[in-house]
């Protein structure tokens, strides 16, 4: 009988940013560069989860994130296509939240594409309502950005 592959969450340390930079190549169209994924996770105040399969020990999702005072940036956050519609990257968002709470965060915000309507209704799902736009946020196509917010309770 072949064993069932379950999410596992765990924290990811800085010296995971290669397995991040690889992952954002299978999730994203244009992906971050290896340098820039570097550079984020080695930042003072950036904190990752991620999640892996259980059977495998690969990584199938990861969220990057800060917390300063009472704002917590969800600076991004990628599921593998394969792992997509399970639950994964809710939880993963769920998490998030959790830590921004027990480091006494008031909101969480993010950026999101405002023609990535798949993301949009999983944050709105969650809680996260629109606030505010950042014009021509992504360089790579000039898309706007739409900063969502969660304020926790």
């Amino acid at each position: 009988m072949e064993k069932r592959s379950e999410p596992r969450l765990v924290r990811l340390g800085r010296y995971r940013w290669r397995d991040v930079a690889a992952l954002q190549r299978r999730c994203f169209e244009n992906p971050w560069d290896p340098g820039t994924v570097r550079e984020v996770m080695e930042g003072a105040l950036c904190r990752g989860l991620g999640v892996e399969n259980s059977v495998s020990g690969i990584l199938v999702a990861y969220a990057l994130y800060a917390v300063q005072r009472e704002l917590c940036h969800l600076i991004d956050l990628g599921v593998t296509p394969g792992w997509r519609r399970r639950g994964v990257g809710s939880g993963l968002v769920e998490a998030v939240i959790e830590q921004a709470r027990a480091a006494s965060a008031s909101t969480v915000f993010l950026e999101v594409r405002e023609q990535n309507t798949a993301a949009r209704a999983l944050y709105e799902r969650l809680g996260f309502t629109r606030r505010g736009r950042r014009p021509r946020y992504y360089p790579d196509t000039d898309e706007d950005a739409l900063v969502l917010m969660r304020d926790l309770p």
